[in-house]
């Protein structure tokens, strides 16, 4: 008999942890009584709550064991609208205060706020990966705040 390949047993373990029933809760009980094992696949219904009554109890009983539990019945989790994402910051008419928090926020990098603000903007495009424009009245000063870094020793 061939080996098993690792991908082989890989596949064989996700496909256990699927149908492994939980040691510590074994049981799930359904809004109408029914009893199923608990295995990850049938606990995360909303309708299944964890069942500590006899296997061999009558449907009444389980009933009457739903009725005692419907104070903790499980509420289900919804979004009914994705997540709102954050504007981008538009480095050319950000503040000096405003880049300086950004910094901070998204990258976790302190610059020092002794820099000019064009040397703030060059430091920051550095740690976003943005390639400033080379021509322009102060290029040479943000290319040596680039090769700097502009970030400050702290």
């Amino acid at each position: 008999m061939a080996e098993m390949t690792e991908a082989q047993e890989e596949r064989v373990a996700a496909n256990r942890s699927k149908t492994r029933q939980n040691k510590d809760v074994p049981w799930l009980i359904r809004d109408d009584g029914v009893i199923r094992p608990n295995v990850p696949l049938i606990a995360r219904k909303p309708n299944f709550r964890p069942y500590h009554g006899a296997l061999d109890a009558t449907l009444e009983e389980r009933m009457n064991y739903l009725a005692g539990l419907s104070q903790h019945k499980r509420r289900q989790v919804v979004m009914s609208q994705p997540l709102e994402e954050l504007p981008p910051l538009d480095l050319s008419t950000a503040s000096k205060e405003e880049l300086l928090e950004f910094a901070m926020e998204e990258f976790s990098e302190p610059i020092d706020p002794e820099l000019s603000e064009a040397e703030v903007r060059v430091a920051i495009a550095k740690l976003a990966g943005i390639e400033l424009p080379k021509a322009g009245a102060g290029a040479t000063r943000q290319r040596k705040a680039a090769a700097a870094g502009g970030l400050s020793k702290a």
